[in-house]
């Protein structure tokens, strides 16, 4: 089977470009006679193709990587020349659009949020009219789409009119040798306390942007005893809005929280582990999210979890977490209380947490992703 796969849309860091980097991992380490050919940007082609002979690059050019419009003209017409050119027996986008002049060509694509549809005023007006436009378009060329979660499948099929039939929902996973409890002797590493960690702290790891509530969390944190009981909260992410980063720090500082609130910015994957190790709790308070890998990662590092009782995070957390209204800052305050200083109850979801991720394994979604793609190209639709 020769797969072409669009990943110029993909950048590193963020939870597409890790969603990719660790399914392309465990695809190389499953047998198979087939091919993948990765289009993607130089940087990014080098943070998420194996070494693995199977897998060849196709570095997009240098002027589409630098701008968005351009690379979405180079995707649309020269990458589908390119495909109606070489042939491949199926077209893998994983970021959320098709390739539309495909030539006939069986294509899957992954669809990994839903926000544009059904929470526009929260996504930038661009970017959301982009991904309403061409997906409503690769809603009608496209053979098979994937889903991170059957909360995001619902949405979609509603909001953008995809037959409940040519959507799957395939969850994400977590490496579970890279995540794991903290052991005897774990201290915070020199790049954190060069950020001003330090414990203990809580821990909430996402970029930044408005949905994800942080503004409510810091007046939570506020709100909360944890403030006066020498606690962190640390929210660590890359600032894609810098807007929303300076209202942030501005809302810390007036609620005299501006000391005990630590923006580490963006996250090197080398440290990611080490913070959800140390963390006293993990808290998430998005509003929204496609499938939230964060959660799963504080649960396999045996982190005990806050997380807001909206969107995808109750079908991911389960019972391993304590959940809160995301827009009741005392709820918000009252979970972090428990989920900070209850033993028993950060006994229990700690020992649910690390159950729980293992219901996430990275090699199921290898195996469906994959059984999905062969599908799609002998002409079967849905595996």
């Amino acid at each position: 089977m020769r797969i072409l796969c669009n990943c110029a849309p993909v950048q590193l860091g963020g939870g597409v470009g890790r969603y990719v980097a660790s399914l392309f991992a465990e695809m190389a380490r499953m047998d198979g006679d087939w091919r993948c050919v990765v289009a993607a940007k130089r940087h990014v082609g080098a943070g998420i193709v194996p070494a693995d002979e199977r897998f060849s690059m196709l570095p997009i050019p240098r002027v589409a990587a630098r701008s968005a419009p351009i690379r979405v003209a180079w995707e649309q017409m020269l990458l589908a020349a390119l495909a109606r050119r070489t042939r491949p027996d199926v077209i893998f986008c994983p970021g959320n659009v098709a390739l539309l002049a495909h030539g006939g060509i069986p294509s899957v694509v992954t669809i990994n949020i839903s926000q544009p549809w059904v929470r526009p005023q929260e996504f930038g007006r661009g970017a959301g009219l982009y991904l309403r436009a061409f997906v409503k378009l690769s809603a009608r060329v496209a053979t098979t789409f994937i889903a991170p979660t059957e909360t995001t499948r619902r949405e979609l099929i509603q909001a953008v009119g995809i037959a409940p039939e040519r959507i799957v929902a395939i969850h994400y996973g977590v490496d579970t040798s890279r995540f794991g409890p903290a052991q005897p002797g774990d201290q915070p590493s020199d790049w954190a306390r060069a950020q001003g960690v330090r414990e203990p702290y809580i821990l909430s790891l996402s970029s930044l942007r408005r949905w994800k509530n942080f503004d409510r969390l810091i007046a939570a944190f506020a709100a909360s005893p944890a403030l006066r009981r020498g606690v962190q909260l640390v929210i660590a992410g890359r600032p894609l809005d810098a807007q929303v980063e300076r209202e942030l720090r501005a809302a810390a500082a007036g609620l005299g929280a501006a000391k005990s609130v630590v923006f580490t910015g963006g996250v090197p994957e080398t440290e990611i582990p080490g913070l959800y190790r140390l963390a006293r709790a993990y808290v998430f308070p998005s509003l929204f999210e496609g499938f939230g890998l964060t959660q799963v990662e504080a649960m396999a590092s045996g982190v005990p979890l806050a997380l807001s009782r909206a969107s995808v995070m109750p079908e991911i957390g389960g019972d391993a977490a304590v959940y809160f209204d995301p827009f009741e800052i005392r709820d918000m305050a009252a979970a972090i209380e428990r989920v900070l200083w209850d033993e028993e109850l950060r006994g229990r979801l700690v020992a649910a947490g690390l159950r729980r991720a293992q219901d996430f394994p990275w090699s199921r979604t290898a195996e469906r992703t994959m059984a999905v793609l062969r599908a799609a190209a002998v002409g079967r639709g849905l595996a």
